[in-house]
């Protein structure tokens, strides 16, 4: 019987497993991705939110900078390559909801690290907004959304164009690992690389690492027609289509795996959104989407390849920052997998070895 020989075989094909397929496979790399026809996971149901100034405290991540510039220019790519439009530049409008946010920004904005992220702020009902705000807010700078469906839906138009992706479920009993390969089928595979999200947690090889099923609800519903394109944080996000069309969530209930929307949730996002609205209009709902979203509990992404098992990797775990932070740990990942560059402490799996397992 013959076999095909890959480099890697990425299983996943969210928004982590599609970019990190593409860029190996621009990098010359043998790959196959495998997706399971039936499990849609979070990504094709995500806001994509790129938002540098996140938390109560504003905080910035410490690799912000070099983030929103793998993230611009990944997408720029692919925006080139395929003649898409898939990352959205817009403002974010913070809207204060007490006065500790209040103390925050005004401790922050005059730090030198924190000048290209932070906008003026602005008063009470001086902007127009279709939610109340009275305690004003601020807007933040070099955020947008990246549109996650037509990201995957074109990459994986051309995987399966070049006979790239395999619609099939990788049952881990038919892994066959020996020291150097994994055989799969008629594939001898190098590496294979599990992008599942929140399927890792019944991941036999990488089930030790501590990370939880975060369910989220998220609604597309009809309200007053859109003055102002800002994407609203509030506590929640309200973002703004076309026309009178907007998406707003979301929802979080840890623990929970069923990735069927929840009614009740649903229903009380919208009551919410209807409870802040600064309009004679209500919204209503037009559709209700959820997801379950693979949480970390120290709000770091799983990278690395196995303690034991050199053949296995894992690039998981990026959570609803997922859209910011995946072409970073592309490009990161890419380096330990190809040249043995170490990854960043805080990101590799080896955090958490002690908790790994023996075999």
């Amino acid at each position: 019987m013959s076999q095909t020989e890959l480099d890697f075989l990425i299983v996943g094909q969210g928004l982590a497993g599609s970019l990190l397929a593409w860029q190996l496979h621009l990098g010359g790399f043998n790959i196959r991705i495998t997706r399971d026809p039936e499990y849609s996971g979070a990504s094709p149901v995500a806001a994509g939110m790129i938002n540098p100034v996140t938390g109560l405290r504003l905080a910035l991540s410490a690799q912000i900078d070099p983030q929103l510039h793998a993230a611009s220019q990944l997408y720029n790519q692919i925006e080139q390559v395929f003649s898409v439009q898939v990352f959205q530049p817009r403002r974010i409008a913070r809207l204060f909801r007490n006065t500790q946010e209040q103390h925050y920004y005004d401790k922050r904005h005059n730090q030198a690290r924190f000048n290209k992220y932070l906008g003026r702020p602005f008063g009470p009902d001086t902007q127009d907004f279709p939610v109340r705000h009275e305690l004003g807010g601020f807007y933040i700078r070099q955020g947008g959304y990246l549109d996650t469906v037509t990201c995957i839906d074109t990459l994986a138009s051309y995987f399966h164009e070049h006979q790239l992706i395999l619609n099939t479920v990788i049952r881990y009993d038919d892994l066959v690992i020996t020291s150097d390969h994994v055989q799969w089928q008629d594939y001898q595979v190098r590496q294979v690389i599990f992008c599942e999200g929140a399927r890792m947690l019944k991941n036999p090889w990488f089930n030790w690492l501590p990370m939880q099923a975060l369910h989220g609800d998220i609604l597309t519903v009809s309200g007053p027609d859109i003055q102002n394109d800002a994407i609203l944080s509030f506590g929640h996000w309200l973002l703004p289509l076309q026309g009178s069309r907007y998406r707003f969530g979301a929802s979080m209930h840890p623990g929970r795996d069923n990735p069927e929307p929840d009614h009740d949730s649903g229903m009380q996002l919208l009551d919410e959104l209807n409870a802040s609205r600064n309009t004679t209009r209500p919204f209503s709902l037009l559709s209700h989407q959820a997801g379950v979203r693979p949480a970390t509990r120290d709000r770091m992404p799983f990278v690395g390849i196995h303690p034991q098992f050199e053949s296995l990797a894992i690039f998981n775990g990026f959570g609803s920052k997922g859209s910011l932070t995946i072409p970073y740990f592309v490009s990161a990942f890419i380096k330990l997998l190809t040249r043995q560059i170490p990854l960043d402490p805080e990101s590799d799996i080896r955090r958490y070895q002690e908790r790994c397992p023996d075999v």
